[in-house]
C-alpha cells in the first residue's frame, strides 16, 4: 500500500488569496470549500488581526487553526480556543510605541484586553493610505479602531503590533532605531496601491508566519507544508515550507525564495492552483 502523505496547504490573504478589492471572490470560496470538503488541510496565515480576517472570509470552511497577527495569534475557529498568543513584552511595548512618537510617526497599536476584545488605539488620520486601510476596515464591519488623545491608554491591554504607515524616509530612523532589540521583529514594505508609502509593523521576536508554520506542522502531525504569498512578511513561512509559491507581483524577496510562481491574486490563482494540486494527488490528504 502506498505511503499516505499528509500536505497542509497555507495562504497568505491580502495581495495572494484575495483579490485587488481585498475579497475572497466566490469563485476561490466555492473551490476551497470543496477542496476542504474532500479533507483538504487548509488554513490562512495573515498580518491582520482576527476580526477582520473573520469578516472577509465569512463563508469559508476553515477546520484548521488560522494564523493572524503574523503568527502573533493563532486560533482555531471552530472551539474559538486560542492556540497561540504573543504579546510585546509591556517594557518594550511603551518603548516603541514612545520611539515612535518621538520621530513624528503617528502608529496604530493593536492590542487585546483582557476580556479577549481586540482593539486598535491610534491619534487620527495622517496620510491617504491610513484613510483607505480605515475606510476599508470600516467598510467590512471593523469595530476595533479607537481614537485617543494618548496611546498611553493602550498600555491596558496586551498590546500585539505596533505599526505606522508613512513616507520611507520617516519610517527607516524607526526601523533603525530599533532593528537591534533582539526581543523584536519588524517588517518593513511598500503599500501594494501606493508604493510612495511604507508600512512598518513590529512584533514579539517569534512572532512571525515560519514560527507559527511549524507549530501548526507539529500540532497537525503533517508530513509537508505548502504555502502562498506576495510579501515581506511571507518569507519566514517560505523559509520553513516544503513547497513555497509566490503570485504574480510578488515582492523580490519573497521570489527568490519560492518554489515557483503562480497567477493573479485577481485571478483566483491559490485557489486554482490547489484545485490542481489535489487532483493530481493519488490519495488525498
Amino acid at each position: 500500500m502506498a505511503e499516505i502523505i499528509r500536505t497542509l496547504y497555507v495562504s497568505d490573504l491580502d495581495g495572494t488569496l484575495l483579490g485587488d478589492n481585498s475579497r475572497l471572490s466566490d469563485t476561490s470560496r466555492m473551490i476551497i470549500n470543496d477542496l476542504v470538503g474532500q479533507g483538504m488541510l487548509f488554513t490562512v496565515a495573515t498580518g491582520r488581526s482576527l476580526p477582520p480576517t473573520e469578516l472577509v472570509l465569512r463563508g469559508l470552511d476553515l477546520r484548521l487553526p488560522i494564523i493572524c497577527m503574523n503568527g502573533a495569534l493563532i486560533v482555531d475557529p471552530l472551539s474559538r480556543e486560542t492556540v497561540r498568543r504573543v504579546s510585546l513584552d509591556p517594557a518594550r511595548a511603551e518603548a516603541l510605541v514612545r520611539g515612535h512618537l518621538a520621530r513624528d510617526l503617528h502608529p496604530f497599536v493593536f492590542t487585546i484586553d483582557r476580556h479577549g476584545e481586540h482593539h486598535a488605539y491610534h491619534l487620527g488620520i495622517f496620510n491617504e493610505v491610513e484613510q483607505r486601510y480605515v475606510a476599508a476596515r470600516l467598510a467590512l464591519g471593523d469595530r476595533r479602531f479607537r481614537v485617543v488623545d494618548d496611546l498611553a491608554s493602550a498600555f491596558d491591554d496586551d498590546v500585539m503590533t505596533v505599526v505606522s504607515i508613512d513616507l520611507p524616509e520617516r519610517v527607516d530612523p524607526v526601523y533603525h532605531a530599533f532593528a537591534a532589540d533582539p526581543g523584536l521583529y519588524q517588517v518593513r514594505s511598500a503599500d501594494d496601491r501606493e508604493p510612495a508609502f511604507w508600512w512598518l509593523e513590529t512584533l514579539s521576536a517569534d512572532a512571525n508566519k515560519g514560527y507559527a508554520v511549524r507549530l501548526l506542522r507539529d500540532r497537525l502531525g503533517v508530513d509537508r507544508v505548502v504555502c502562498f504569498g506576495d510579501q515581506a512578511n511571507d518569507a519566514p513561512m517560505f523559509e520553513e515550507a516544503d513547497e513555497a509559491y509566490a503570485v504574480a507581483g510578488a515582492v523580490e524577496q519573497v521570489r527568490a525564495l519560492a518554489t515557483g510562481t503562480i497567477g493573479s491574486n485577481d485571478d483566483d490563482a491559490v485557489a486554482r492552483h490547489l484545485q490542481v494540486a489535489w487532483a493530481s494527488t493519488a490519495l488525498p490528504g
